[in-house]
Order: structure tokens, then sequence, then C-alpha cells
């Protein structure tokens, strides 16, 4: 990739600043110090963390998206007299200089959902077969891949990332969700994935999300309200396992997370008889389910039952 001069610059202070103070969270900490100006934007930042933790503990758990963001930021009011009347340390404000193979991390999500809503897809909700990898998955329509451009260059911490957007094709969706491994994921989609941000969930990253305002992630909130990481990570780890059984079935779909309880349904499996499944062969799908789930050493932390109607199987695997 070639640099401008500017962001070689930027790059250079980063590094000499990060070598010079340890870390860049303790060079932070001293400048903003007494500063109750920047402390406001530190504090922007650290949203959702916890405030009993030192700045400098907190920003350098930043991602590393984020943890730039803030640091020219600083860098620049502390070296270019940034004008105070003019800047809303409520806006998600990057500069140019990031590198573009950098993804973003939770605070342009922020902007991102305030696309969504821009674009009319604030009823947005999740969908019942997740994209490969995910728990939860939230999409919006085809959407007009020029209308997209135009709204997300609204947002500099947004546009940054519109080179990853393939215009050979007229529409795309915009998705966000939880993905096996805990972390939060953002971006867009046409035949594939094009990743803008994404951050791993932990408590206070959970209840972030908990808290955002934007009418875009009320599913969203709706659905992890009564989750926590502790579920989350077994949930990940059924997921994970749930693509490896096999069902002589013609369709099947899930992950369906709700509450504790994560589901997943195969089509046309067992013998039915008038539209409903046979015992005999409920109690077998019952008996070797739970046989397979013996093997795996989160087996004792859950609870398993098995419903059924119109040919579908549904398995139902609680957290307790």
């Amino acid at each position: 990739m070639i640099k401008k001069y500017t962001e070689f610059i930027y790059e250079s202070k980063f590094d000499d600043i990060e070598s010079e103070y340890h870390s860049i969270g303790e060079y932070i900490e001293k400048v903003s110090k007494d500063n109750d100006y920047l402390l406001s934007i530190v504090a922007h930042y650290l949203d959702g963390i916890d405030t009993d933790i030192r700045i400098s503990n907190a920003v350098n758990l930043l991602d590393d998206f984020d943890k730039r963001q803030l640091f020219y930021r600083i860098y620049n009011y502390l070296n270019k007299g940034e004008n105070e009347k003019d800047v809303d340390i409520t806006a998600d404000v990057v500069y140019e200089n990031l590198e573009q193979d950098t993804n973003a991390g939770k605070h342009t999500f922020v902007s991102f959902l305030k696309c969504i809503t821009a674009l009319g897809e604030k009823s947005i909700t999740k969908s019942d077969n997740p994209k490969d990898g995910f728990l939860l998955y939230y999409s919006t329509k085809e959407l007009n891949v020029i209308t997209v451009k135009s709204i997300f260059n609204r947002f500099k911490s947004l546009s940054l990332f519109l080179n990853r957007l393939d215009y050979t094709f007229n529409t795309c969706s915009l998705y966000f969700g939880i993905k096996y491994d805990s972390v939060f994921e953002y971006g867009f989609y046409t035949d594939k994935t094009a990743l803008i941000g994404e951050f791993k969930l932990n408590k206070s990253n959970l209840n972030w999300l908990i808290m955002l305002q934007s009418p875009s992630a009320m599913a969203l909130k709706k659905d992890i309200v009564n989750l926590d990481i502790k579920k989350l990570t077994i949930f990940g780890k059924i997921a994970l396992e749930m693509k490896n059984y096999k069902l002589d079935s013609q369709s099947k779909v899930g992950p369906s997370i709700k509450d504790d309880v994560i589901t997943y349904g195969f089509y046309g499996v067992g013998k039915w008889d008038n539209g409903k499944l046979d015992d005999g062969e409920y109690q077998n799908l019952r008996t070797n389910f739970k046989n397979w789930l013996m093997k795996f050493r989160w087996c004792e932390q859950v609870l398993v039952s098995i419903t059924h109607n119109q040919f579908w199987v549904y398995f139902n695997i609680k957290v307790k």
C-alpha cells in the first residue's frame, strides 16, 4: 500500500509515542490529566468500560481502530489546536490517515446503525437461518448500492470502508450479528461478506449494545437482554458442534436463539402418520441426540427437549 505523506507522519508519531510512553494508553492518560475537554473526548471512546479501571488501561483495551482514532484526535488537538466549539464529541470522527486494512470498532457501529435507519431499515429483525458462523444475524433487504454510498459518505468513519463494497453489484445488504466466538461483526453483503468492523463481546460491551438508542438496534437489544457472556460462550460451542450433526433430512434451519434456548430444526426426519411423528421414532431421535451430546464437556450445562410439528423436528438445547 502506498501511503500519503501525512499518513506516514501519523503512523510514525503513533509508533514513537507508543515506544516513549510504553503504551498509547499511558500517553493519553498523561496528556488528558486536568484537561476537561480532552477527558470528555476520552470518555466518549471509553463508554461502557468499567470506570474503576485506569484511563491508560482502558485505552489499551480498545481495539486497534478505536485506539488509533482516539490518538489522532488527541494528537491533532495538542499539536494543531483543534477548535473546541467546532467539535461535536458525540460524533464518530475518523481521520483519513487510518489504514484501509484496519477494521472499525464498536464506536463506528453507532454510525452504521444511523445509516441503516436513514435507509429506512429501522425494523431490521433477526434471521431464522443465520449465515454460517453466526449465532444471531440481522440483515437489511437488498439496497441500491448508489444510495448506500451516498448515506455512508455522510460519515467519515464509514466512508473509509466504501472501497470494500463491490460496485459490480447494483444492490447490497447491510448486516450485523454475533458469531460463534462471541465476536460482534458488521458490514456489507453482496454475494459475499465485506467486513467493516468487529469487536469482542465481554460484559461491558454486551451492556453497551443493550443500551444503544438507535431504533435499528431494537430487535438486537430485545434478543440479547437476557443473555450473558457465559450463555453466549456455550451457545457458540453448541453451534460449532451442531454443524457436524447429521440427520437424513430435506432441509435444516438454525441456530435460533431465544432467552436460554438455542434451537435447530430438521424437515422430513423420521416416520410420520397423518401429520404426526411416530412415537418410537421420536424416542429414537431423542436418545440418539442425548447420546451424541454426552461426548462434549459442556453437556452437563444444558437440558434437551425435542418438539415436532408439520414434518419439522426441533432440537431445543437450554443452558442451565
